[in-house]
């Protein structure tokens, strides 16, 4: 799924690094291309700052949410085993 936008989390799961570090990556961005202080920054800002295709990072993302999503559990009850 091609991303528009890059939020704190995205960088977590990116960089390996923890939430606050990934802040300041974030603000630093920020910083650097004058950006205002949203939730998120774009995909195009990320990749530029850290001279990476849009296309690989959409990827590593894709593969890191596939990991993470989990299929649901099968609720069972003490009732169930009567």
């Amino acid at each position: 799924m091609d991303r528009l936008f890059i939020t704190v989390n995205d960088i977590v799961a990116l960089k390996g690094v923890c939430y606050k570090t990934a802040c300041n990556i974030f603000n630093r961005i920020i910083k650097k291309y004058d950006l205002p202080k949203e939730r998120e920054i774009s995909m195009k800002a990320f990749c530029e700052y850290y001279n990476v295709h849009e296309d690989k990072v959409n990827a590593i993302l894709d593969k890191k949410n596939k990991l993470s999503i989990k299929p649901p559990r099968s609720s069972t009850t003490i009732m169930d085993s009567i």
